[in-house]
Order: C-alpha cells, then sequence, then structure tokens
C-alpha cells in the first residue's frame, strides 16, 4: 500500500475551502493530507464566533482584533486566539508555534505563521495564515 494511500486513510479527504466545482469536469473538488488539514484550519481562522448556524461556537476570534491597534502589542492575544481555537476544533493536530510576521502590516495584512504536527502520521507540517487588518 503507498503512502499517499495510507495516509489518505489515517487524514481524510474533504470538500476544498473555499467549496469549489472544478471547471473542465464540472465534479467537486477535494483536498486530502495534510492539504485537508490545511483547509480545516483555514476555515476555522475564516469563521467568526457565532457565524456558523449549526454551532454558535465554532470558528475564531481574531476578528474581534480587526480594528486594534496595528502593533506587536496584540500579537500574544493573536496568538491566543489561534492557538486556542486550533487546539478546539482540529484534533488531528498538535499546535507547535503560532508567529506573527508584521513585515506586510503598514499594507494591512498580518501573516501567522502557524507550525502543526500531524497527530497520526507523526509529520511536522506549517501553514501562514493571511489576516487582513482592514477588512
Amino acid at each position: 500500500m503507498s503512502d499517499v494511500i495510507k495516509q489518505l486513510d489515517i487524514i481524510g479527504r474533504g470538500f476544498t475551502y473555499p467549496f469549489h466545482i472544478n471547471e473542465d469536469s464540472g465534479a467537486v473538488e477535494y483536498a486530502e493530507g495534510t492539504d485537508d488539514i490545511i483547509k480545516s484550519i483555514m476555515l476555522i481562522l475564516d469563521t467568526q464566533y457565532r457565524e456558523f448556524p449549526g454551532n454558535r461556537g465554532f470558528g475564531c476570534g481574531i476578528d474581534d482584533l480587526v480594528f486594534s491597534s496595528n502593533d506587536s502589542a496584540n500579537d500574544l492575544l493573536f496568538q491566543h486566539f489561534v492557538l486556542d481555537a486550533i487546539d478546539t476544533w482540529e484534533p488531528r493536530v498538535q499546535v507547535m508555534s503560532v508567529n506573527i510576521n508584521r513585515s506586510n502590516s503598514n499594507r494591512g495584512i498580518l501573516e501567522i505563521g502557524i507550525d502543526f504536527f500531524v497527530l497520526q502520521t507523526r509529520e511536522p507540517a506549517s501553514m501562514v495564515y493571511p489576516f487582513y487588518l482592514d477588512t
């Protein structure tokens, strides 16, 4: 059995986020393996508390910081909200670190780097979540 099939069996497969239909085939596009986990984390971070009708507690509180001061004083709040949301809603990973990159903050973008460990495959992975300060 190949490593790809093993990883798919362990981690799973889900719809891409945002939901997308392939223009050529007309089929729903899926995310698999670690990409599925990254898409799941993106969905969690993109969803505000009380926004999802099926579960008002689902999501992340970082949108509460959109109009906060654009300086490093809020970095711990960003880290807390991201870590808490992923720990609560994505059981397939353990977050190792959340880092805030402010190099594009003058353009209204924070880059939130997330390093995590996929529990069942024992593999490290990472992603960058762009947070727009002036929505």
